[in-house]
């Protein structure tokens, strides 16, 4: 069986402008199939990325899952922001440590398909 996604969310690291490429790659690529609300915070630094921006709150109430470009503290920053709508996180490391996200910039694509 294989999980829908019908809206996804992206959220970066917060104030970190190193992860636009990534995100924008990220975002590119998932909206050719799905709709993606970018976290209103991570599109202040992203500017050319053309996706539909939105609050931590909507994310949380309209996404079936959420990508998270950043390393492990920004994953558990979004988990906490999310914590209270019961949606999958998914983690792109662009960290140092990768413990808890655990996916390379380098087979995303690959992984997310």
């Amino acid at each position: 069986m294989t999980a829908a996604f019908n809206t996804i969310g992206l959220i970066g690291k917060y104030a970190d402008p190193g992860v636009s490429d990534t995100v924008i790659r990220v975002g590119e690529f998932l909206s050719r199939k799905h709709r993606v609300l970018l976290d209103e915070n991570t599109a202040l630094i992203v500017t050319e990325h053309g996706l539909e921006t939105a609050s931590r709150e909507a994310i949380g109430e309209q996404c079936d899952l959420v990508v998270i470009v950043g390393g492990d503290g920004t994953l558990l920053n979004a988990a906490r922001s999310l914590a209270d709508y019961d949606v999958p996180l998914l983690g792109v490391n662009l960290g140092r440590l990768g413990f808890l996200v655990d996916i390379s910039p380098t087979d995303m694509l690959e992984r997310l398909d």
